[in-house]
């Protein structure tokens, strides 16, 4: 087969090659040697042929007429031929070039080269995938899903609290993912570990309605702004929780039978749930600084229950009830009295005690051991005696045949001690000393021939110190701290009277008649000109509680005791109770409200209350006056 044939066999009639052969017609049809018919021939192979010329005849055999165009015919041949050949060439490159295409990238290669080559389609694909991301996790179902996949977990507290009262539940059984809590005394439970998304908690209690709520556990801790709520569906019991002394109502007691729980409002009120029983119910009330009080209710009972309940604080006193003087404490509505230290017999008349100001601690100077120095006299030791625990503890070293105490300063309590004739040294007979009850440690302050006034105030202890005589130096007021600490002489001259008048100064009396006023804060010293109009002597009593302090003066014969509000200085001293025989000391706050205080008359010795609100007293029960609490 001819090599032009095979090509030929691969063309159609629509290939674009006879275009190209066209043009090449064209450019021969310009050639001024072709004929002038203007007409080239092409035959079914693609080759040139001659056209015939009119103007010439041919002969009955076949003789051209012309001989001139026979070189001609020649020349054209061979044009024809060339063009011809040139032409085919033409024609078989164009074939070649349809025939074998190149090789183009196939599958994904060939899908990814053309994105990625296509700026408008690579960042619209890019948009679609981050938009759709964002999507997954601004949806919640997927977020969570995803999260989970991956091992998030998060943590959730909630409150439950009583749908009626609005009071915090304790006890609740809160489940929650499987996890069971009981919720806290606020109505809390926490739970950890927990899968994100949408869960249910269980809510269960007795005497409640069981409530199952659709939580959402989201990224995080979790704290639920709204508590949930659960229906009380028992049986309802009614309280009412009063003050002892003045049957003012007691707002925060809680009222509980050991399951259920509730908490009185201001009014006192509150109103226990309990699973409905054919037993009576015993239900505890309680407060913050009161004694825990049971109640039997029977079951078929729908009364509402009174309750008063007693401060927990103790009084601590002497009584020689027994013929010998012990110690015994009791709470203020005259029960469970309990003797804390019998008497032995040797205790003398100046025993003294005195109770901590707000804890059920007193210190005791007693000569109950019966002990002598080598001189022959009775020797009385401190005790420390704890009301709480029944426990009794001897300070070290406070053996002394003259013991004098002088009040509590915080957790301390200060005291002199004095040696007479057992030291070697007259001017150190006597020793002013602070023990600290909390830690055990005694602190030697300062030693003196004689100590005479000793006032306690803002955590300092004011002293006078007296020489052996005039002419002897030592003598004058100096301060300290009850650590023992900024030891400072205000005053360097013999005293004789300390007395403080308010809360914030003490007039002082010296040698030669000159009064001074120490003020107590900064403790400056001022020169006054003469002895002021009115010098009384007072021991403040610091409420522990609450800004104000109580002290006791005497108006018309009568031991008055007075209340100071220590936020300001404007408002005048507030009576509270006035009754004969009232003593200086002691005062003790037993609540915020109430104070204990002391009465020694010919008719009795006892111990009272009051509250400072509503100027309520009461009787306590009697005691033995020792002398140390008289009017100075």
């Amino acid at each position: 087969m001819d090599k032009n044939d095979s090509k030929d066999e691969q063309l159609t009639p629509s290939e674009p090659t006879n275009i190209d052969i066209q043009n090449q017609v064209e450019q021969f049809m310009d050639d001024p040697i072709v004929n002038k018919s203007g007409q080239i021939e092409i035959d079914d192979n693609g080759i040139l042929s001659k056209p015939e010329d009119p103007t010439v005849k041919e002969d009955s055999n076949n003789i051209k007429v012309s001989q001139d165009d026979k070189e001609t015919d020649k020349i054209v041949e061979d044009i024809i031929k060339d063009e011809s050949d040139i032409v085919i060439k033409a024609h078989d490159e164009k074939v070649a070039q349809f025939s074998a295409p190149p090789k183009k990238p196939k599958g994904l290669k060939r899908f990814f080269g053309a994105w990625w080559h296509n700026k408008l389609a690579r960042w619209l694909t890019i948009l679609v995938v981050v938009g759709g991301l964002a999507a997954v996790f601004i949806i919640p179902t997927t977020r969570y899903f995803i999260l989970n996949k991956i091992g998030v977990r998060s943590s959730m507290t909630v409150q439950v609290i009583d749908a009626k009262s609005g009071r915090p539940v304790k006890n609740v059984e809160t489940t929650v993912q499987g996890q069971k809590v009981l919720t806290n005394e606020q109505g809390n439970a926490s739970f950890n570990n927990l899968l994100l998304g949408t869960t249910d908690m269980l809510l269960a209690k007795r005497s409640f309605a069981t409530e199952t709520i659709p939580v959402t556990v989201g990224w995080g801790s979790n704290p639920f702004g709204s508590p949930f709520e659960i229906t009380p569906t028992g049986t309802k019991f009614r309280f009412t929780v009063q003050d002892w002394l003045t049957g003012s109502p007691l707002a925060k007691a809680t009222v509980s039978d050991g399951e259920s729980e509730a908490v009185t409002n201001e009014k006192g009120e509150a109103e226990l749930t309990i699973e409905p029983t054919d037993n009576d119910i015993v239900a505890t009330v309680s407060a913050d600084m009161y004694l825990s009080k049971s109640v039997t209710i029977p079951a078929n009972s729908e009364e509402s229950q009174q309750v008063q309940l007693v401060p927990s604080k103790k009084d601590i006193f002497l009584s020689n009830r027994s013929g010998k003087i012990s110690v015994y404490s009791r709470y203020i509505d005259n029960t469970e009295e309990l003797v804390l230290l019998a008497g032995t017999g040797n205790e003398q008349d100046s025993t003294q005690l005195l109770a901590h100001p707000s804890k059920d601690i007193a210190i005791l100077s007693s000569s109950r051991d019966g002990k002598r120095d080598s001189k022959g006299a009775i020797l009385s030791a401190l005790y420390l005696i704890d009301a709480n625990s029944k426990q009794v503890e001897q300070i070290s070293d406070s053996s002394s045949n003259n013991i004098r105490i002088v009040g509590w300063v915080g957790d301390s309590i200060v005291y002199v001690l004095g040696n007479g004739a057992t030291v070697d040294n007259p001017t150190d007979q006597q020793k002013l000393v602070a023990f600290n009850s909390a830690t055990g440690q005694v602190k030697e302050l300062a030693k003196s021939a004689y100590f005479g006034d000793v006032k306690i105030a803002d955590n300092n202890v004011y002293y006078v110190t007296s020489a052996l005589d005039q002419a002897q130096t030592g003598a004058g007021l100096s301060v300290i701290a009850i650590d023992g600490s900024r030891q400072k002489v205000l005053i360097d001259k013999p005293i004789w009277s300390v007395n403080r008048i308010n809360q914030s100064q003490l007039i002082v009396n010296a040698q030669e008649d000159k009064w001074y006023q120490v003020n107590i804060p900064n403790n400056d010293v001022k020169n006054l000109e003469g002895r002021p109009p009115l010098v009384k002597d007072y021991q403040f009593i610091i409420n522990p509680y609450a800004q104000n302090m109580v002290y006791v003066d005497v108006r018309d014969g009568k031991g008055t005791i007075l209340l100071n509000d220590l936020s300001t200085q404007d408002k005048p001293a507030q009576e509270i109770v006035r009754q004969s025989g009232l003593q200086t000391m002691p005062l003790r706050w037993i609540t915020p409200t109430v104070i204990l205080y002391s009465v020694n008359t010919p008719q009795e010795s006892a111990n009272y209350v009051v509250d400072t609100q509503v100027k309520k007293s009461l009787k306590v029960g009697d005691v033995t006056n020792t002398g140390n609490g008289d009017f100075r």
